[in-house]
């Protein structure tokens, strides 16, 4: 049997070998054409493994679409970095198809009405904050606003003076009656106190500013001391007097030249220059009133000016307990608009556990042109866009001007 087999199995070969030529090409042909299909598949695939066919027909390149999130297996640790301590935790991956998102906002800004976050970009000429012109005699312009996107802010802040701080990030005091006072850097995104110092619980903190010199200023209540800090450590490095018996806000002259502008609960502001002293060995620098200017509105004079802040060449003033602000000519004292905020408190994220206080804080991105707005037990930082009003100066008025005394603070 086994030579019949083999016997076989040769004059089957040799039939095939002396079959026609017609036939063996055939078969030639149909062998090449096989091969063919087969290198076709293996490069296809090959390449569709490097990511290279990402953008070919439709489900090729899926899992590069997604950012690499469709290569994760369930289950699969993937490295997050922690902001707060700087190391790297492991995570797991919720699911091989899920795909990368966005950070949300937390839980407590789920209900907040805010327009959809935009990529920060550029300033454009046109799109820049409107500033009047108003000659005097004329009356201010009236402002309205929308909100551009909002930031979570500590609830627990009793905010006095807010800026910003390039590129990230705000400078903020904060005032308690019995101490402690802070001065605190805040990640402008999370809200999140980076460092934070304490001050001496004789001192209520009130508005701050960066001065001449580099150093946060920053101002007390019903007091003529003043502290300078360092901005990055936040170490106190010397304090300063003022000839004031109250501080309220404080800001920087637009002119540029180091000169400070503050409030103390009058309607003036006071422009301060630092005519020497001590500073960081020991002495109070001296600061000396240089010029007084009243805040007026046409003849009305306007007290309480609270938080300030420098908006490219004018002086923007919370009004105390008053949903505005004011919007004012450095060099005259005239308020040459009112920006009206009289029901964006009521868009707060619900669900915090503080009482939300008065409207106070404002801060100016100069190179990106924004704007943001808070308040005190805040537990959101609005950023906003200005839009100005045709007329309404007589409503805005009945809502901004706040009154001639405030017995109950021991203001008579």
């Amino acid at each position: 049997m086994r030579g019949r087999a083999l016997g076989t199995a040769q004059n089957d070969e040799n039939a095939g070998l002396m079959a026609p030529p017609e036939s063996r090409i055939k078969k030639f042909r149909a062998s090449i054409a096989t091969a063919l299909v087969l290198l076709a598949v293996v490069v296809l695939a090959a390449l569709v493994g490097t990511g290279v066919m990402q953008g070919g027909a439709p489900g090729i390149g899926d899992a590069a679409s997604r950012g690499g999130a469709a290569l994760a297996t369930e289950g699969v640790a993937s490295p997050v970095v922690d902001a707060s301590s700087s190391t790297v935790r492991a995570q797991s991956s919720p699911s091989r198809s899920s795909a990368i998102e966005a950070p949300r906002p937390t839980a407590a800004f789920k209900d907040a009405t805010i327009e959809t976050p935009r990529p920060a970009t550029a300033a454009k000429k046109d799109d820049r904050t409107p500033f009047p012109t108003v000659r005097a005699g004329e009356p201010p312009v009236v402002y309205a606003y929308e909100i551009v996107r909002a930031h979570p802010h500590d609830e627990n802040a009793f905010t006095q003076g807010l800026t910003y701080a390039a590129p990230d990030a705000l400078y903020e005091s904060t005032g308690s009656v019995g101490g402690p006072s802070t001065v605190r850097v805040v990640d402008l995104k999370t809200g999140a106190v980076r460092k934070k110092t304490t001050l001496p619980t004789r001192s209520f903190a009130e508005g701050l500013a960066v001065d001449g010199d580099g150093k946060i200023a920053v101002l007390t209540w019903r007091s003529p001391l003043g502290y300078l800090l360092d901005p990055d450590t936040l170490n106190v490095t010397g304090t300063f007097r003022t000839s004031l018996s109250d501080g309220w806000g404080l800001t920087n002259d637009p002119a540029g030249d180091g000169t400070l502008i503050a409030t103390d609960a009058s309607d003036a502001l006071k422009f301060l220059k630092t005519t020497g002293g001590g500073g960081g060995g020991g002495g109070a620098t001296t600061t000396t009133t240089i010029k007084s200017t009243t805040i007026k509105d046409g003849d009305r004079a306007i007290r309480f000016a609270n938080e300030l802040e420098t908006v490219r060449d004018e002086v923007w003033a919370n009004v105390l307990e008053r949903p505005c602000v004011a919007r004012v000519n450095p060099s005259t004292g005239a308020v040459v608009g009112w920006i009206v905020f009289n029901d964006l408190k009521s868009k707060l994220p619900a669900g915090s556990s503080v009482e939300a206080g008065v409207m106070n804080g404002v801060a100016y991105d100069a190179d990106g042109d924004r704007v943001f707005v808070t308040g005190k037990n805040w537990n959101a930082l609005f950023e906003v866009k200005i839009i100005a009003k045709d007329g309404g100066v007589d409503a805005a008025r009945r809502t901004c001007w706040p009154p001639a005394s405030m017995p109950m603070y021991g203001y008579p």
